[in-house]
Formats: structure tokens, C-alpha cells, sequence
């Protein structure tokens, strides 16, 4: 916000700030809140996507019997076993990733989401996916290489009801991480609910976004 405005404005202004990965891709909520918020949240700037994330394995949620399994291995963990661990394949090897929670949809009998938690690794990236086409209920999770990877649920399907889950898919945080190899879509959307409020009020601000190439400079530069 410049110099001399007021902040009255920012202070009625709702706002929601958002990343995805892709165009029309499944976005990831970063900011809820009014607009003078949003400005003390980011007054530091804040680290966008990870670029080196590695897939160990993916885990398929089957109705009948209704267990996690998965897949390449065939390890298996019934629903009603969580929390409970499962082996991933892993390109260097087999590594543990524990189920920690579930969350169904509201007749409380589908599944449609988990709670992660790891020991040996970080999770840069979990891919959610619902049942139906090949992107319905699709959620791409980008925990920022943390040790737990909580919520993660899918979308809704085409007639805007939650999707069950199909199955998710791990990613871990592999050295250092150049930030800024996948593309990134940031959208702002802003409301007021009383504009009569805050009537001859005015608001402007700077949005600034930094890149650097991976090559031939420090590991991590960011978004900001």
C-alpha cells in the first residue's frame, strides 16, 4: 500500500489468494482474509511450488474389501485398520508412509481424503485423486517439504458434489530444490460486501514476483 492511503479499505476488502500448478488445474487456497492481511502475511514474500519433488509410489483406495493398497507391491491396509503404515516402493528403496487420519464425506461412509505423516522423508507433493474421469475430483497438495501432509481430500465432482477417493500419489523433496521449474498460476479475487462503507476510500499495491534459472545459482531462489 502506497504512502498516505488509508487503510480503511484494505481493512473491508475480503480477499483470496490462490496457486496452481497448471491452467485450469486443481488450485491450492494460500490466503483467506482481508486485504490488509494479506499484506502482513506476505510481507516477506513466501516461497511458491518445489521444483525437484521425486514420486514414490502411488496407493489406490478399493471398495470391496475397502483397503489402501499399494501399488506395484500389493501391501495392503484396511480403512478401518488407520491409523497404520504402508511401504512404498521407492526409487532408492522401500520407505514408510503412515495414514494418520481419515475424512469422509458427510454420510460417513465414503472416504474421500488422509491425514500423512513420514519418518524418512518429506513430502513436497500429494496428488488427490476422487472417483470418475480421469480429472474429476483431482487436488494437487503441495505440503512444502514437511513431515506430515494434513487434509488432503479431493475435489468435487461435475455436479459439485465431493468425490469419493480413488486414489493419491507421493512425491518427496529430493537435495536442494530449485524453485520455479514448473509453471505457477497465482489468481487474486477480492470482495466487499458494504461498499457504501468505506464510500471515496481508495487502495493500490505491488504485487512482485522473482525468478531465477536452477543453473549456475543458489539452490532454493524463490518465488516471492
Amino acid at each position: 500500500m502506497e504512502d498516505g492511503e488509508s487503510d480503511v479499505l484494505a481493512d473491508a476488502m475480503d480477499v483470496t489468494l490462490t496457486y496452481a500448478p497448471a491452467a485450469g488445474a486443481a488450485s491450492r487456497q494460500l490466503y483467506e482474509g482481508s486485504l490488509s492481511g494479506l499484506y502482513d502475511a506476505y510481507a516477506d514474500g513466501s516461497l511458491l511450488g518445489a521444483g525437484n519433488c521425486r514420486e514414490l509410489g502411488k496407493v489406490e483406495l478399493t471398495e470391496d474389501p475397502a483397503e489402501f493398497v499399494v501399488e506395484g507391491t500389493g501391501e495392503s491396509l484396511p480403512v478401518d485398520a488407520v491409523p497404520g503404515t504402508l511401504t512404498l516402493d521407492g526409487p532408492d528403496g522401500p520407505v514408510d508412509v503412515e495414514i494418520t487420519g481419515l475424512y469422509r464425506k458427510d454420510d460417513g461412509d465414503e472416504v474421500r481424503g488422509v491425514d500423512l505423516q513420514a519418518d524418512a522423508f518429506e513430502f513436497c507433493r500429494v496428488d488427490v485423486k476422487g472417483g470418475g474421469g480421469p480429472d474429476t475430483g483431482l487436488v494437487i497438495y503441495r505440503p512444502d517439504c514437511a513431515a506430515t501432509a494434513s487434509e488432503l481430500v479431493t475435489g468435487s465432482n461435475p455436479a459439485g458434489n465431493p468425490s469419493g477417493l480413488s486414489h493419491f500419489v507421493v512425491f518427496d523433496c529430493v537435495g536442494d530444490i530449485c524453485v520455479g521449474c514448473e509453471p505457477a498460476f497465482l489468481t487474486l479475487d477480492w470482495y466487499l460486501s458494504d461498499p457504501t462503507s468505506v464510500a471515496g476510500e481508495s487502495v493500490s499495491f505491488d504485487l512482485d514476483l522473482f525468478a531465477s534459472q536452477c543453473r549456475h545459482t543458489i539452490p532454493r531462489n524463490p518465488w516471492q
